[in-house]
């Protein structure tokens, strides 16, 4: 019996979308739909800096009834609790984040990660890995896809920049009915995947354009699916013509650079080492991480959207970016702090004042079942190294709103990646570049929020 998961959003994209060559070109393109440039606005300079870091790992006995998800069950099916020696990690990180200029600017995330190594590469799309996977013989983990559509790419040395799409349709009120750029795009974040689990075939929709087994059966040479098809000769009159080319960049679980796919004049083309743009993007890999923590202290400006579906007087919003899909962020642990606002942050601003400097405090527990290494010795011997990488981020922008009629992206991020050198202490491993022997940290008001004070003695 073949059991199936589908959308009640049917697009007709089995074609997926293509392009066209700039020149030269067997079809001139009517009615091309702009891309969504945001034009640059002013922006505040933010330093952010890892001043306190304190971990202190402790042995601990992880039962699977802690987490109900997670149950494991039996031969006959029953569950049954299981026991797994662990090891649990106290972290506590203070950044100091500071905003650099004459210009009040709000926050939006702020984040770190702790690992062994992290590098930054250049790529088309850009990205992130963080480096802890739990089951690596699962399809589903073999590769990290990164999807986007960017303004434009060199294929071959040729510069493309206008992307033609199939008509997509979508079941509603009895009929079938063109679905709208950009809705139509969302054809092409998706594939179908056939697969069987305890002897029953299940269809399942997942980001595309691959498949777990199409990139596992890719050639070492990218000889399969490399010929570029020729466009249709009604190209349009059955789709939409956009500026902008779709881009799924697929890496191993290490942040190798695998396939590069393209879609070009209908179908996904394996384009790997014959694509470059003019601007690459950083990509960040975290290898065997101890900690990543993420807060979010403010609603991200509008420019990180897909759109803003409708505004607040209901009607169609301007389209502010397209879309990306994939693994972005994945891997991270968020905490969204706005949901809970005056029990969590308790007065928080996340306004900054022109040279402002404000200490945010990160502080968690995270077990470790599966560990660096994949024993519970390689987190001891990572910290008894005495020596930890962490990255960490400050997002934020100066304003949020039209000008004249006009959105401008005033956002950016300031970053710091450094190599620790960490003390063996009864409290645990600590870095410290802050505080004295007198001094402690004292909660602010809020959550999130620590000043320096004096050290109370019992």
């Amino acid at each position: 019996m073949k059991k199936s998961i589908r959308l009640t959003l049917i697009a007709f994209l089995a074609l997926g979308i293509g392009m066209a060559y700039a020149s030269p070109m067997l079809i001139t393109p009517i009615d091309v739909k702009p891309y969504p440039r945001v034009p640059e606005g002013p922006k505040a300079d933010f330093s952010v800096e890892v001043v306190y870091a304190n971990f202190t790992p402790y042995d601990y006995l992880h039962n699977t009834t802690e987490y109900p998800n997670a149950t494991e069950y039996g031969d006959l099916g029953n569950p049954v609790n299981v026991t797994y020696p662990s090891k649990n990690v106290d972290d506590t990180v203070v950044l100091n984040v500071t905003n650099l200029s004459d210009k009040p600017a709000t926050m939006y995330e702020i984040a770190f990660t702790a690992a062994t190594e992290i590098s930054v590469h250049q790529s088309i799309l850009g990205g992130e890995i963080y480096g802890t996977v739990i089951y690596p013989d699962n399809g589903w983990f073999r590769t990290h896809l990164y999807g986007g559509i960017i303004d434009g790419v060199y294929l071959d040395g040729r510069w493309v920049n206008v992307t033609w799409i199939p008509e997509g349709r979508y079941w509603v009120d009895g009929s079938w009915q063109s679905m709208p750029y950009p809705d139509c795009l969302i054809g092409i974040t998706q594939t179908y995947w056939t697969t069987t689990w305890d002897g029953e075939e299940y269809e399942s929709i997942m980001h595309g354009p691959l498949t777990p087994d199409e990139a596992r059966a890719f050639s070492a040479d990218h000889t399969l699916n490399s010929t570029v098809p020729t466009l249709p000769d009604n190209a349009s009159e059955n789709g939409v013509w956009f500026e902008g080319v779709p881009i799924a960049e697929y890496y191993d679980l290490k942040g190798n650079p695998l396939i590069t796919m393209m879609y070009i004049n209908g179908s996904w083309v394996d384009v790997t080492g014959r694509v470059t743009v003019d601007t690459m993007q950083p990509f960040m890999v975290a290898s065997d991480m101890l900690q990543n923590l993420v807060y979010t202290v403010g609603m991200p400006p509008n420019e990180l959207y897909y759109a803003d579906y409708y505004n607040e007087t209901g009607t169609r919003a301007p389209l502010s970016a397209l879309p990306k899909w994939g693994d972005w962020g994945n891997g991270r642990c968020y905490s969204w702090l706005p949901f809970g606002w005056e029990s969590n942050l308790n007065g928080f601003s996340n306004i900054w004042a022109p040279h402002e400097s404000k200490l945010i405090r990160f502080n968690d527990t995270s077990l470790h079942l599966y560990t660096l290494g994949d024993t519970l010795a390689g987190l001891d011997a990572l910290l008894q190294t005495g020596k930890l990488t962490m990255y960490a981020s400050a997002s934020h922008y100066v304003d949020n709103w039209l000008v004249n009629g006009t959105y401008y992206n005033t956002a950016a991020t300031a970053t710091q990646t450094i190599e620790l050198q960490f003390e063996n202490t009864t409290n645990g491993y600590v870095y410290n570049a802050i505080l004295a022997d007198d001094q402690t940290f004292q909660l602010h008001t809020s959550r999130i929020e620590v000043v320096v004070a004096p050290r109370t003695e019992p």
